[in-house]
């Protein structure tokens, strides 16, 4: 049988990771690892928190943003798929046992997702539109990204690819996709995996840093998939042109004059990145 390791990613939200934990002790099968990589900036509530659950591994992240957070937990895990979701996530009773399933006729190269609940809807897996926001419906195509929070991948993935650690939040995911895709990956989509995704509320200022950091991370991202991943150097000269006119009118529409400045730094920074990436993706 396939082994699987949970990885958790958390942050100073001992509740939210105890709410996760509980989730999964109470489910009908236990992944063969759960691993917790804690990057608060005082771990002892957190540890307190992973001491409670037997099944759990704990280990201190190395503080350097959620991507690297997320690679680190990986490295931890030596079985032969990982499954990752975050301490605002909830695992579904049946989760690990039908996933279990699925592994058995799994054939090689595929990437899983399920869908997740949340904010009063249920979220599925989607492909990405043109401007590099997530939401265009896959049908009859090929899916391109997974959700996170409901998910599984072979560990041997992540052999040769990781999460970009230059992005600080928000779009790791799809990244990371389109590099397995461009590598012979395909991902496949079962719905019948369905866990929950219940964040805690945030106060204005939150929202405001999350708003900067994921378009941010969303010009870095479409910029490396179209010049990297995919190869399609106009794609990269409309994006160019185009997010950055569309991000200003948004910012215009709802009086967000500071982020008028932002976004043109934005989409300077995200295209030396992409270039600068795939350069040393060739010497490699």
């Amino acid at each position: 049988m396939q082994s699987i390791a949970l990885c958790i990613c958390s942050a100073n939200r001992p509740a939210v990771l105890d709410r996760c934990l509980v989730s999964l002790a109470e489910g009908t099968s236990l992944p063969d690892v759960v691993i917790v990589s804690d990057d608060s900036r005082e771990s002892s509530e957190i540890e307190a928190i992973c001491s409670k659950f037997p099944f759990v591994q704990y280990f201190k992240g190395p503080q350097r943003g959620l991507c690297a957070n997320r690679n680190a937990a990986i490295a931890h895990a030596k079985t032969d798929f990982v499954s990752l979701i975050d301490d605002d996530g909830i695992v579904d009773r049946e989760f690990i046992a039908t996933l279990r399933g699925i592994l058995l006729t799994l054939p090689e190269k595929t990437l899983i997702s399920g869908d997740v609940l949340e904010y009063g809807g249920r979220t599925v897996p989607s492909n990405p539109k043109f401007l590099g926001y997530f939401g265009k419906a896959f049908g009859a195509g090929a899916l391109q990204n997974i959700n996170l929070n409901c998910n599984c991948l072979p560990a041997g993935a992540f052999r040769s690819a990781r999460f970009d650690e230059a992005l600080f939040y928000g779009y790791e995911d799809m990244d990371l996709c389109s590099s397995l895709l461009s590598q012979g990956y395909h991902i496949v989509h079962h719905p019948e995996l369905l866990n929950r995704h219940e964040p805690p509320p945030r106060v204005g200022a939150d929202n405001s840093r999350r708003y900067r950091w994921t378009q941010q991370a969303r010009f870095q991202t479409s910029m490396k998939r179209y010049l990297v991943w995919e190869k399609k150097p106009l794609h990269a000269v409309g994006f160019f042109v185009l997010a950055p006119v569309h991000r200003i009118l948004h910012a215009l529409r709802i009086g967000l004059f500071s982020d008028i400045p932002l976004t043109v730094t934005d989409i300077v920074l995200a295209t030396k990145q992409a270039l600068a990436y795939g350069r040393n993706k060739e010497t490699i």
